[in-house]
């Protein structure tokens, strides 16, 4: 892969801690607030890439498939009403969140019974 836009930022949330704010959320009386569901950080592409790399064994090299970091999101998204109310806060760091889906992947890889496995080609 050869990775672009390394320095674009992004708010990036682990699934489990955005189904806790989720649940945490709704468990409230809201109303009709709004509030943002997000980490409350923003990591550069660079670091999601070396994150990524690092919890796969992957190899970064010029050429082949282009990923792209995308636009840079400036500042950083509140996540102050959804913390105030509830004291929900996002616990599970980019190398954790990605640890914890590389098991997954592992524990998963051969759940797949023959009937459901994709024909040879």
């Amino acid at each position: 892969m050869e990775p672009r836009g390394l320095e674009a930022a992004w708010d990036w949330i682990y699934v489990d801690d955005a189904a806790d704010g989720l649940a945490r959320f709704f468990g409230q009386r809201m109303g009709g607030r709004r509030v943002t569901l997000a980490a409350g950080r923003r990591i550069a592409f660079r670091d999601v890439v070396a994150a990524v790399t690092k919890a796969f064994g992957l190899r970064v090299e010029a050429g082949g498939r282009s990923v792209d970091g995308g636009p840079n999101r400036p500042g950083r998204l509140s996540i102050a009403v959804l913390t105030d109310a509830t004291g929900w806060r996002p616990g599970t760091t980019l190398t954790e969140g990605l640890a914890r889906y590389r098991t997954f992947l592992d524990e998963t890889a051969g759940a797949t019974s023959d009937a459901q496995a994709a024909p040879d080609a």
